[in-house]
């Protein structure tokens, strides 16, 4: 079955709450092309290091790796987004981030964009029922979560994709990419 190319916006208004490891990942599997938009580059340098094929790269699909902050000038994207995936950590900080990044997001996204988080590092039951009790109140589902961060670090170094390193990275993955497909209203 050919899936929908997506055109996914990855934003948190905290730096390190997983944008660019989400980025990436989703990128490799859906093989969609990265407009990296953080002035670290770590997306852009990522797939350019792994020398991923051009012809296997979606036309006309794109994944959005936003900067921390809310400089109103990078959000064109959100609205042509088909979704909008907010990434957290378990973290206090993270969040009390999402109140922030909520305004932000809900002043950008286009009418038909979708809004769904992401949990990342969440290394047990609890952590996840933290994230998701932190979510709650915004009615949007968290569709997925990354328990093996470390193994998303690696596949960094090495210029792999995580799925490539290990059976759980890429279980997480491929959950991930079906619940947001069928979030969206689509078969993975």
């Amino acid at each position: 079955m050919t899936r929908k190319p997506l055109k996914i916006a990855i934003y948190h208004e905290k730096g390190g709450a997983g944008k660019s490891t989400l980025t990436i990942a989703l990128a490799f599997e859906l093989g969609l092309s990265i407009i990296d938009l953080d002035a670290r580059k770590v997306s852009s340098k990522y797939a350019s290091a792994a020398a991923r094929d051009p012809a296997t790269l979606s036309k006309d699909g794109w994944i959005v790796d936003y900067p921390a902050g809310m400089d109103l000038s990078l959000a064109s994207h959100m609205k042509d987004a088909d979704v909008i995936i907010v990434p957290s950590h378990a973290s206090t900080f993270d969040v009390e981030g999402i109140s922030q990044t909520m305004k932000f997001v809900m002043a950008h996204a286009g009418k038909k964009t979708k809004i769904c988080f992401f949990g990342t590092a969440l290394s047990n039951d609890s952590s996840a029922e933290f994230l998701r009790e932190g979510i709650a109140k915004y009615g949007y589902p968290l569709i997925g979560y990354f328990k093996h961060r470390v193994v998303y670090e690696r596949s960094r170094l090495s210029s792999k994709p995580a799925s490539a390193l290990n059976k759980a990275a890429k279980a997480e993955v491929e959950a991930t990419v079906k619940a947001l497909y069928e979030y969206l209203g689509e078969a993975a």
